[in-house]
């Protein structure tokens, strides 16, 4: 695949660039639509087609509002799933509104462990938007051994995992369904004479790893932002770091890799770090880039060309696009693909994939970094995944929102 990207001259690119669920109405039978779905886009396409049915069938004025999409504890893609179904409803000729619309549209999932394997579970329930009294529930529900995409599984329930030593995709999906049962996580210092546990990996020696940094200052001299890495701790195989409200943060991605560049998508709390981009061809390819053996901040949220709105810890939803958590837990996830110039011969990864077949955080102040469009081919093969989560904060008295970008 091939798409444009933004890069900055220090070996940091975005670019231009999808995933996993079945569905099916509240009912004990399992849908003939359900045994085809095989990524969570087709499971909540057939989750609007229902919901979409039900209510044309009832009225004539065709528009929805979506309530929360409530997450599990330690989890938090429900505003993700929010978002993405808006999209899928919007297709069915439904008109999405705030409030107001004669019907809401709420819900919860989980991830369970069943006899056919791991399954996550979407409930939605329809019910009346002025009096709340039910009308109808509808399930759908994706299992992870059976998918053809993991990437959109691994950003929603952000399960750390390196696929590379897997042979197959069969395999690569059984060994994400290992680590939902038993996660683990590595987690060790940036150099050697660094005492900060710091850099965050889905094992000893993978390539692929994800540091989270603070923002401490501002250089007096040049203006210049300060970070420093947070120290990253291994709780119950999961990687936690501590984050204030009000804190401002930076993701460094890492690409150790000697063979190959790598395309990344940048996830938080399930939402892409493109979501409040102009661009809307960088905002449908979904990547930044990383060349081999070089590392880069994003810095927040991208907006348009080298501007970016920083990351900032919050208990409120970002600039009243995104819901305000609904989980205790806030998580980043990145999740790594392959990436090659356009005079470059596919990598051997690609290759080789391709023949087996709470705290949330919200828009800070706007930035510049330094930045340029190049055009690059992006893997479909799923490298690792690395998350790295954050407590959420207790909601407080709303204040004045900032603004935000990325950098090295």
């Amino acid at each position: 695949m091939q798409g444009r990207s933004i890069t900055t001259h220090s070996g940091w690119l975005m670019s231009t660039m999808l995933a996993m669920v079945t569905l099916g109405l509240w009912v004990a039978t399992t849908s003939a639509a359900e045994a085809q779905v095989k990524s969570l886009d087709d499971a909540l396409g057939n989750l609007a087609n229902n919901i979409a049915r039900v209510i044309k069938d009832r009225q004539d004025e065709a528009s929805v509002s979506i309530g929360v999409i409530a997450d599990p504890d330690g989890l938090s893609g429900g505003q993700a799933i929010k978002q993405r179904l808006e999209e899928k409803l919007k297709t069915q000729g439904l008109e999405v509104k705030k409030r107001g619309a004669p019907v809401q549209v709420r819900g919860d999932y989980s991830v369970e462990k069943a006899a056919a394997g791991h399954v996550i579970g979407i409930r939605t329930e329809l019910t009346e938007g002025r009096t709340g009294a039910a009308l109808s529930k509808i399930n759908e529900k994706v299992f992870i051994e059976k998918v053809t995409k993991l990437d959109d599984v691994l950003g929603l329930i952000g399960v750390t995992v390196d696929t590379t030593t897997e042979a197959s995709p069969l395999g690569a999906r059984e060994k994400v369904a290992e680590k939902i049962d038993k996660p683990t996580v590595a987690i060790a210092t940036e150099n050697a004479t660094s005492t900060v546990k710091s850099v965050v990996s889905a094992e000893a020696g993978s390539p692929y790893q994800v540091q989270i940094l603070l923002k401490v200052g501002t250089d007096a001299a040049t203006g210049a932002p300060q970070f420093k890495s947070l120290d990253a701790t291994n709780e119950g195989g999961e990687a936690f770091v501590r984050l204030e409200k009000d804190q401002i943060y930076a993701v460094r991605i890492i690409n150790k890799a000697t063979d190959h560049d790598v395309a990344v998508q940048v996830l938080i709390d399930g939402v892409s770090a493109f979501v409040f981009s102009q661009n809307e061809a960088l905002k449908k390819h979904d990547r930044f880039v990383i060349d081999r053996e070089k590392a880069g901040t994003l810095r927040g949220w991208h907006d348009t060309g080298n501007k970016f709105f920083e990351f900032v810890v919050s208990d409120k939803a970002a600039a009243g696009k995104l819901d305000a958590p609904s989980s205790s837990v806030g998580t980043i996830s990145v999740l790594f693909f392959p990436s090659w110039r356009v005079d470059e011969d596919q990598p051997t990864v690609e290759r080789k994939a391709l023949r087996s077949k709470g705290l949330s955080t919200q828009k800070g102040s706007r930035v510049d970094a330094p930045a340029e469009v190049v055009e690059r081919h992006f893997g479909v093969t799923l490298l690792a995944s690395v998350s790295v989560r954050y407590d959420q904060v207790e909601p407080a008295k709303p204040a004045a929102p900032t603004t935000a970008q990325l950098s090295r």
